[in-house]
């Protein structure tokens, strides 16, 4: 028996995942899914190459010596924590954005809030009471004395 002649034949192999293929393209570009998936993107691309600043850690005999790069950043924007062997650094970014159009007298208006923080653990005890940190030129330096061990002489 012959098919009717008003049928198409059915796709078979690389036919079908074409078809399948073109099914899903139709619908991630409509509007409301491609706008929800660019904006994913953005988020994501965004959120972790924004996340993060340069920091450099070395340790010497006597201390530790933190560096980090902040290029733009002041000191009042910068907070700097010790939990026990930790040091958190914590910059905050606050940013206003005015547009005013004075032929229809409208105003648009944006704020952004950014947190950036670096945690850096010690495996030796430190001096808490003579951490010092200078920032100058867009570099913090942080100096962290260790805490000098006792020597225990053995007896006869």
């Amino acid at each position: 028996m012959l098919p009717p002649e008003n049928s198409s034949p059915k796709p078979q192999g690389k036919e079908k995942f074409s078809e399948l293929r073109g099914a899903f393209d139709a619908f991630f570009s409509e509007k409301p899914i491609k706008g929800i998936l660019q904006s994913m993107d953005e988020l994501f691309t965004l959120s972790f190459s924004e996340r993060s600043f340069p920091l450099e850690v070395q340790e010497a005999d006597e201390h530790y010596l933190v560096t980090a790069k902040l290029p733009g950043i002041s000191r009042q924007q910068i907070d700097i924590e010790m939990l026990k062997q930790s040091l958190i650094i914590t910059v905050t970014h606050h940013a206003e954005l005015e547009k005013k159009n004075d032929k229809t007298t409208s105003i648009h208006r944006e704020q952004s809030l950014k947190k950036l923080s670096r945690t850096v653990s010690f495996h030796k005890p430190i001096n808490e009471k003579d951490i010092t940190a200078n920032h100058k030129d867009g570099l913090l330096v942080i100096i962290i004395p260790k805490i000098k061990g006792k020597r225990i002489s053995i007896n006869e």
